[in-house]
């Protein structure tokens, strides 16, 4: 369980940093990041497929634009994620949009935290 955050924590981070300060590509630094850290796993660890889909879905959040998000908004919503997806998967067994499910709601709660303690009451 610690083992699961800690790479989907590392994943959404390593992803977040190499789009928006390497300006590498959302798509290939996803793919990038997945396939270096489920190969150190699976070099160390035996299989689970679990932590693989959660790699990849943490990979998603990473590719947020620095507009919108800083680091510690990710890593936030990494935390966010891991929760809800081990939430939905038990809920929505058979939905297959369940990582992209988790990894959006993650990112709009996040968003929508940060613009309700910023928001200002006009005078």
């Amino acid at each position: 369980m610690i083992l699961a955050l800690l790479l989907s924590l590392a994943s959404s981070v390593l992803t977040y940093i190499s789009v928006n300060h390497y300006r590498l590509c959302a798509v290939r630094s996803s793919l990038i990041v997945t396939l270096a850290l489920a190969s150190i796993h699976l070099a160390l660890f035996s299989q689970n497929n679990e932590i693989y889909l959660l790699i990849f879905g943490a990979s998603f959040i990473g590719m947020s634009s620095n507009n919108k998000f800083n680091l510690v908004d990710i890593i936030m919503a990494t935390i966010v994620f891991y929760v809800f997806y081990s939430t939905l998967k038990k809920i929505l067994p058979s939905l297959g949009g369940v990582l992209g499910l988790s990894a959006f709601l993650s990112l709009f709660i996040i968003f929508t935290v940060k613009f309700i303690s910023n928001f200002k009451i006009p005078k």
